[in-house]
């Protein structure tokens, strides 16, 4: 875990007040123990952008049962609340000295997927293995052959708090993703607000998201499902949608006949603020 008490945690969403991005930059937070952090879990998760879970620090610190039962909790109110979670930890410990997984383990990481973490990162496989090359490639296969094999959309809503304009377009756009079969999705985005509702609805096929900000690319790169694609404006956002669709077809997500669901605000709309869905047949 990134564990913090919900002062820090305030006082550190209070220094980025004026950010735009809805995945901000790393901060050095105070580590707490898991116990307290626990307890403190709620308050910490309405003021973080996102979670990260180490999952051995979990462990140590709890008895198993309870760890177990923590590790539900947190992936089901980050589900919820529609934060993003990774995580990190115990994946593929075996390989640090072996060049294969164990069965236990390619079973854990689909659970894990299944659960919808939003990424899953490596820590002693790759500071510590002997096999760290071959411990990334098979953390990617794993993740791009159970993630084909899921099919079903989310598309309840995960808040039942205030609603936005971003998540009525988020949630319309997965079900059209949904009805038509549509390959992909493109989401021209300022803030990455709508990314990240998008991803968490989790439509089953790729989002390609939009934006000026190449900071904003590499942390929207993290959520699942999630394609970056830097353009040096989003004035005239319905002028580059040819554009982006044959960056879908260079990297071989898009081909001539495929729908796309396209997401975008106009010139007077807001960061944050879609306000049109389109659809385009790729030619």
């Amino acid at each position: 875990f990134f564990f913090f008490k919900q002062k820090t945690a305030y006082e550190i969403s209070a220094c980025l007040v004026g950010s735009e991005m809805c995945i901000r930059d790393s901060i050095n937070a105070e580590y707490m123990g898991n116990k307290q952090a626990l307890e403190n879990f709620e308050d910490i998760l309405r003021e973080a952008d996102g979670i990260m879970l180490i999952r051995g620090y979990l462990n140590e610190e709890n008895e198993f049962t309870k760890a177990f039962l923590a590790q539900n909790y947190i992936f089901k109110r980050c589900s919820e609340t529609g934060k993003p979670l990774i995580v990190a930890g115990q994946l593929l410990e075996s390989m640090i000295n072996n060049n294969v997984p164990t069965s236990s383990e390619i079973n854990d990481i689909g659970n894990l997927i299944n659960d919808e973490a939003d990424c899953l990162s490596l820590v002693r496989e790759t500071m510590l293995g002997d096999f760290y090359n071959e411990a990334i490639q098979t953390l990617a296969r794993l993740c791009l052959e159970i993630e084909s094999k899921q099919k079903k959309a989310r598309i309840e809503s995960y808040s039942k708090e205030r609603k936005l304009i971003s998540q009525a377009i988020a949630h319309s756009c997965v079900d059209i993703v949904k009805q038509l079969g549509a390959n992909a999705a493109i989401i021209f985005t300022g803030s990455g607000s709508t990314v990240l509702q998008v991803s968490k609805l989790r439509p089953m096929v790729p989002i390609i998201a939009v934006t000026q900000d190449e900071k904003l690319g590499r942390q929207l790169a993290m959520l699942a499902s999630v394609i970056t694609l830097n353009v040096g404006s989003l004035f005239e956002q319905a002028s580059l949608v040819q554009r982006v669709i044959q960056f879908g077809k260079d990297k071989r997500i898009l081909k001539t006949g495929d729908f796309v669901v396209i997401t975008y605000g106009n010139v007077a709309s807001l960061p944050g603020r879609p306000n049109t869905i389109r659809i385009e047949q790729v030619e």
